[in-house]
């Protein structure tokens, strides 16, 4: 009996000791399974005339599947890109995102068509379209 219970103290031991090991790497794979899904970012207006300079609004989205923590920011057309934002989602959804650009001159950029972009820098590289970020304006003199 006395190496019966020592048996089954050692398959208990042993058995512990599996799922404290485990359980660390289950969690790093599930971590790295962290990602963004779904992006969008749309052109409010995408053609507008007026007194310039004209404000261009972009709305749009980041959907991820999990909880975690997205880094990105803004490209456009013309190079530029913005400063690096963080979201953090509690869990898997999808959470609103904003930006705008004001642009034109009558005088020097009375016409310009570009594009804005929302790009994903991390847990996974990802850019929305440039298509559905694109806009054309025209600036109208005011004299």
């Amino acid at each position: 009996m006395n190496t019966k219970k020592s048996r089954l103290a050692i398959f208990f031991l042993i058995l512990c000791g599996s799922v404290i090991l485990v359980s660390p790497f289950e969690y790093v794979a599930a971590r790295e399974d962290f990602k963004v899904i779904k992006l969008t970012l749309k052109a409010e207006e995408a053609k507008l005339t007026g007194n310039c300079p004209l404000r261009v609004r972009f709305s749009g989205s980041i959907t991820a599947n999990g909880a975690g923590t997205v880094k990105y920011t803004f490209t456009r057309s013309d190079g530029a890109t913005g400063p690096v934002y963080a979201m953090t989602f509690k869990k898997a959804g999808t959470k609103p995102i904003s930006t705008e650009w004001s642009l034109g001159d009558a005088a020097t950029l009375p016409r310009y068509e570009g594009w804005q972009a929302v790009k994903i820098l991390g847990p996974n590289e990802m850019e929305s379209s440039h298509q559905t970020g694109a806009f054309a304006l025209r600036c109208v003199d005011p004299k």
